[in-house]
Order: structure tokens, then sequence, then C-alpha cells
């Protein structure tokens, strides 16, 4: 039984901190955020890198990767959280936290020189073990749920193939490395177009 998870983990404190209860039943996790941007990236004021928890230093971002790989860190979070136009296009200070990342995390973690495939896929995957979610198995006679993906798969968003009902992604015609072709759940395959 999960005793406690630390989300939202944005600087190399919090994995200091994190380490000293690293015997116990917890777990942590990182925004995307906080993977692949650093402060710098608000100085345009594009309230599309306007997040929570806010974007911090180059360092914090590189100690988050390392935590990432060496599995200190056990999720990495999407933190989706899409905002009507009219909450994102205002002054900055105005903004609502938030960006529309579910449909770009595997592409945006893909562009980061950090990416290692093993690691980030345990990190995106991991939740079903900690909320006690039965473990998908491959085996002959049962039934798999894969999602078939193609890590050095270029790929750019455009606007019109973003899925939600809101379109603040600072990623819309911006080139991605890593496409996910589909899922197969249930017995069903689904394929992107």
């Amino acid at each position: 039984m999960l005793c406690c998870s630390f989300t939202d983990i944005d600087i190399y404190t919090d994995i200091d901190i994190y380490n000293q209860f690293y015997d116990l039943d917890i777990t942590a996790g990182v925004n995307l955020f906080n993977l692949l941007y650093n402060e710098q990236s608000v100085l345009g004021f594009d309230t599309n890198y306007k997040v929570m928890p806010v974007l911090r230093f180059e360092d914090d971002r590189k100690a988050l990767w390392e935590a990432i790989i060496d599995g200190t860190i056990d999720i990495i979070e999407s933190d989706h959280r899409p905002s009507d136009q009219e909450e994102k296009h205002v002054e900055f200070d105005n903004a609502s936290f938030g960006s529309l990342q579910l449909q770009t995390v595997f592409g945006a973690l893909g562009l980061c020189e950090e990416f290692q495939l093993e690691p980030v896929i345990k990190a995106l995957t991991k939740g079903r073990e900690i909320l006690d979610i039965q473990q998908a198995v491959i085996e002959e006679g049962q039934r798999a749920d894969l999602t078939l993906f193609v890590p050095s798969m270029p790929w750019e968003l455009k606007k019109e193939d973003i899925v939600s009902n809101t379109k603040n992604s600072h990623f819309v015609n911006k080139q991605l490395k890593g496409f996910v072709l589909g899922v197969l759940n249930n017995g069903k395959l689904v394929l992107k177009d």
C-alpha cells in the first residue's frame, strides 16, 4: 500500500529532501515542463510557459533528468492543464497556469538531449504499479494493451490535429521527436491518421 507521494518535484533540493525518505514506501513525480525548460523560457512572456510548478534553473532541470534516469523520481507527470483562450490570451501575470500537454508528452521528451528510452518509458508507465492497477502482460492467450511508437521519428503538431477543445500549446507548428503511431487496447487497434 502506498504511503505517500511527492508530486511536482521541481528543484534539486526537493530531490535531496525526498532522498531522506527513500527507504519508506513513497514515490515522487516531476512535471513534463520542468524536464523540458528552465526559467529562461518565460522571458518572452508566452503564457503557454506559465505552468505550476514554475520553471526553475537549468541546474534544476538537469538534476531532475538525472533523478529520472537513476530511478530516484518514479513518475513523469503530463500536468495536462488546457485552458480556454480567454484564460491564456491575456497579460502574463493575469494568465491561468497550465498548458495542453497530454498529446505531446512523448514527442516533447524526445527533444531533450538527456532522453533515454528505457527510464522514460518506466517513468511514464509506473503509475499502474503505484496505484496497484493490474500490470499488462504480454503472453500467449492474454489480451495485450500496447502503445505503438517510433522513438526517433520527427513530427510536427498542427493546430487542427489537437484533439483537445482548447489549443493552448506552444508546440503548435514545432518539430517533436518520438511519434506515437497508435494503441492496441481491449483487443482494438486504433492508429493515428
